[in-house]
């Protein structure tokens, strides 16, 4: 509305004021009742947001904890496995070694080599004719059998546990 003056400001009317008053308490009520709901619905928001970052978190927590231990035990079989190769490595080695010392021996065990090193070493020599002589040696048999008898306790009379433990004494080789 406009005054007579030219001013573009609202003309207040004083007897209107009171009924004013009373809509702008109950509208100042409401207000305050809206901004509260607001406020608490607004909270409740950020407690929830809290919760769904809590969650989150814990969540991204939870996939690194479990990916090193993924990556954990993949190191641990690669390490592992190197170690293996490493010792199949040696074992051939040693395999291949023994195979030559093998070899050595029999080489050295042939009779030319024994006779050859008694010879040399240990300056011995075939026996001349004159100093073989021959020895007529009756062949008996001498084999003697005893008559043994191999027995087994009888266990049939004691208790059934006695026989139990008779029986895991066997397997486990404790007799």
């Amino acid at each position: 509305m406009m005054n007579g003056y030219g001013s573009n400001a609202y003309r207040y009317d004083y007897a209107e004021e009171p009924e004013e008053e009373t809509l702008s308490l109950r509208e100042r009520e409401y207000e305050k009742a809206q901004k509260k709901e607001i406020v608490l619905t607004e909270i409740k928001r950020k407690k929830e947001d809290k919760k769904i970052k809590r969650s989150i978190v814990f969540n991204i927590v939870l996939l690194v904890v479990l990916g090193l231990t993924v990556a954990f035990r993949y190191a641990s079989v690669t390490q592992i496995n190197y170690e293996n190769h490493r010792l199949e490595k040696e074992y051939e080695a040693l395999n291949a070694e023994a195979e030559n010392i093998q070899l050595n021996i029999e080489s050295n065990m042939s009779i030319s080599e024994i006779a050859n090193e008694a010879e040399k070493r240990l300056g011995m020599h075939k026996p001349l004719s004159y100093q073989i002589k021959y020895i007529n040696v009756d062949a008996m048999d001498q084999t003697e059998y005893q008559n043994t008898e191999f027995t087994k306790e009888d266990v049939s009379d004691a208790p059934w546990y006695e026989r139990a433990y008779e029986n895991i004494k066997l397997f486990l080789g404790l007799i």
